[in-house]
């Protein structure tokens, strides 16, 4: 019985935590125009850990063109697209 109880209260706890932890999850949200900065660089890790910091987002990729890319919508991610010659012409989130 204890056991029982004591493995009820264990799950519980871990859905509370989990369902605490979904808000912050939902609050961030990436936004383009806080990397703005970036914007005509070339293209490399250091600028792209900027604009993932500027933009408020999880993650990024960086688009080339004639590239390739799903569709899928990631309201958390920030897309860098770059000219031929690795210069970032565009910024947007998704």
């Amino acid at each position: 019985m204890i056991l029982r109880l004591t493995f009820t209260t264990a799950v519980l706890l871990s859905i509370a935590a989990c369902a605490s932890n979904s808000g912050n999850i939902q609050q961030a949200q990436c936004r383009a125009v806080g990397a703005e900065a970036v914007l005509g660089k070339m293209v490399d890790e250091q600028i792209i850990d900027q604009a993932i910091v500027g933009a408020g987002a999880m993650r990024s990729r960086v688009i080339k063109p004639g590239a390739n890319v799903t569709m899928e919508l990631d309201p958390l991610r920030l897309n860098i697209e770059v000219d031929e010659t690795g210069r970032i012409r565009r910024l947007r989130c998704g």
